[in-house]
C-alpha cells in the first residue's frame, strides 16, 4: 500500500492547482467566457472503491480517456455523470442550460478538447516537477456503465493497480458547477517512482 507523505501530498496538490489554473485560462479562451476549474479533493484511493465514487458500477458515465507515454506510461480518465457531461457541453457550446440531452459528434469533440486541455496541462506540470517527459494521446470519449469503463481503463495499462490517484474536479461558469473525477491509472511501480522523485526534490 502506498501512502503519501505530507510533503508529497502538498506538492501534488500544488501541481494540480497550477495545471487547473492553466486549464481554466485555456477553457475561458476556448469558450470566450469565464470558466473556472477547482480540485477540492486529492487522495489515493483503492481500485475497489472507484466505482462507488462515480455512482456505482452500473451508473452511466461519460469518460474522456487519454493514454500517455514517455518516461512512464499510463492513462488519465476524466469521468462525468451523463448529466454533468451534457451540462458541460452546454457551457462549452454557449448553449442555454438544458439544451444538450444526448452527445452528438460535436459534443464529443468539445468534451475531448476539454480532456486534452486538462490532461496536457497536468502532464506538463507533473513532468516538470518529476523530471519526466510525458506525452498524451488523442482523447477518446466513451459513454458506458462505470464498471465497464473502469475495467477497460485497467486493461489499457496491463493490469489492476492497488491504488489510483484521484482528484475531484469542479468546472464552473459562475452559474453552474459541474463535478467530474480525474483518475490517474499507472502501474504501482510507476506511481511509487513519481512519488520518490518528488520526495527527492525537497
Amino acid at each position: 500500500m502506498i501512502v503519501f507523505t505530507e510533503y508529497q501530498k502538498n506538492i501534488l496538490e500544488y501541481i494540480i492547482k497550477l495545471s487547473t489554473n492553466d486549464s481554466a485560462r485555456a477553457l475561458s479562451e476556448m469558450t470566450e467566457g469565464s470558466v473556472s476549474l477547482e480540485t477540492p479533493k486529492l487522495e489515493l484511493i483503492s481500485i475497489n472503491d472507484i466505482a462507488n465514487i462515480v455512482g456505482g458500477s452500473e451508473a452511466l458515465v461519460t469518460t474522456v480517456n487519454l493514454l500517455f507515454e514517455g518516461d512512464v506510461p499510463g492513462l488519465i480518465s476524466l469521468i462525468f455523470s451523463e448529466q454533468s457531461a451534457f451540462n458541460l457541453v452546454d457551457i462549452l457550446m454557449g448553449n442555454k442550460a438544458g439544451t444538450t440531452t444526448k452527445l452528438d459528434e460535436m459534443g464529443k469533440s468539445a468534451l475531448g478538447e476539454v480532456g486534452n486541455i486538462v490532461v496536457s496541462h497536468f502532464l506538463k506540470t507533473l513532468g516538470t516537477h518529476a523530471w519526466m517527459k510525458l506525452q498524451p494521446s488523442t482523447p477518446m470519449v466513451v459513454t458506458d456503465m462505470a464498471g465497464a469503463v473502469l475495467s477497460a481503463a485497467v486493461l489499457s495499462i496491463g493490469g489492476a493497480p492497488e491504488e489510483i490517484l484521484f482528484a475531484r474536479t469542479v468546472f464552473s461558469d459562475k452559474k453552474r458547477d459541474i463535478e467530474s473525477n480525474l483518475l490517474l491509472f499507472v502501474a504501482p511501480t510507476v506511481l511509487k517512482k513519481i512519488l520518490e522523485i518528488i520526495e527527492a526534490r525537497r
